[in-house]
């Protein structure tokens, strides 16, 4: 790889911060908030090229965080506008569909899943009018159990997941 000076990853969990033996710095964070990484490169104008780089870990904290309350206030307004076409119920199932896949891994990341087969009949059915006679879905995007209604956890994001979304 030329060119390149530093390589941002996220998404897959892994954390990872190394230089390659090519000299390209890459550097992946935790998911959902765990980590944050702080990349920085110097770059000499003169030969414009970057001349040190690195890239380390860090922890997201909120302590002695107060919410803006103006910034509170817009959100809770589109929230109270959004209420009706979110809270619309576009159906149930008595049935657990969980994540997790065949092979056995619990983040559905490694076969084929129930909530992979899901989603990708939604998106099949949805597009068969127009010609669309199979649907792939990428697991990364398939984030939780559909439990509707909810068996196993009654704050788990597939409540959400069952209101209507266009």
């Amino acid at each position: 790889m030329t060119g390149v000076d530093a390589l941002i990853g996220d998404h897959t969990n892994f954390q990872v911060n190394t230089t390659r033996p090519n000299g390209v710095l890459v550097t992946e964070n935790l998911s959902k908030g765990v980590r944050f990484t702080r990349v920085r490169l110097v770059f000499d104008a003169s030969t414009k090229s970057v001349v040190y780089k690195t890239a380390d870990w860090h922890k997201p904290w909120d302590i002695g965080v107060t919410p803006d309350p103006a910034i509170q206030a817009k959100i809770n307004d589109l929230n109270a506008q959004l209420a009706p076409i979110l809270g619309t119920v576009i159906g149930s199932s008595t049935r657990f569909i969980p994540r997790a896949d065949a092979c056995g891994n619990s983040a559905g990341r490694t076969c084929e899943s129930l909530v992979g087969n899901v989603a990708a009949d939604a998106m099949r059915a949805k597009y068969s009018t127009v010609g669309v006679e199979f649907a792939l879905t990428n697991s990364g995007g398939l984030s939780a159990d559909l439990t509707c209604p909810t068996t196993d956890n009654p704050s788990d994001f597939a409540r959400r997941m069952s209101r209507r979304l266009t």
